[in-house]
């Protein structure tokens, strides 16, 4: 991008949206992602079978906003990202404690990928609720973080910030 936030060459980005589609490998998704920023739904449209590889969200979180980080949590543990005191999962905290990056996060986006994440927060309300999907089911199962779950738990409280009143009564 340049210095008023425009990318400097959107043909570029159109080069590298084509060059997902013909990716043959991870790597090559992973190093077309980092080298022109490209975003999770750029991946998902070229293949969604990179979105199963470990080096690929490597490189997603590398610039990936705070509304897409809390909507992919679950997404990245499942695949295994979020390894106990690795890089990644420090990685993931430090922006889901840094205001600056979570400041157009909702505290509804936050409690949501809370029970995504974690979903025996919610355990309890559900075993009374026969209506209610399976979807906070994982697929694959993982680890709960507790540190990434304390960093939900500051952001939810710091987002309390972003919300405006609609001044309605």
């Amino acid at each position: 991008k340049n210095d008023r936030g425009y990318i400097a060459d959107p043909m570029s980005k159109l080069w590298a949206a084509d060059a997902l589609k013909h990716a043959d490998n991870a790597a090559d998704v992973a190093k077309i992602v980092s080298d022109y920023q490209m975003p999770r739904e750029a991946v998902e449209r070229a293949n969604t079978k990179w979105l199963t590889e470990k080096v690929v969200w490597e490189s997603l979180l590398e610039n990936m906003p705070g509304v897409a980080l809390v909507r992919n949590l679950r997404n990245m543990a499942e695949i295994g990202l979020l390894a106990p005191t690795s890089d990644a999962e420090k990685f993931i905290i430090n922006r889901l404690t840094n205001p600056n990056h979570m400041k157009r996060v909702h505290p509804i986006q936050v409690m949501q990928a809370a029970v995504s994440y974690n979903p025996k927060i919610m355990k309890d309300s559900q075993a009374h609720d026969t209506n209610r999907s399976r979807k906070s089911e994982s697929t694959k199962p993982y680890k709960v973080s507790q540190p990434v779950m304390n960093a939900l738990n500051a952001a939810l409280h710091a987002s309390y910030k972003n919300v405006e009143p609609s001044n309605k009564d």
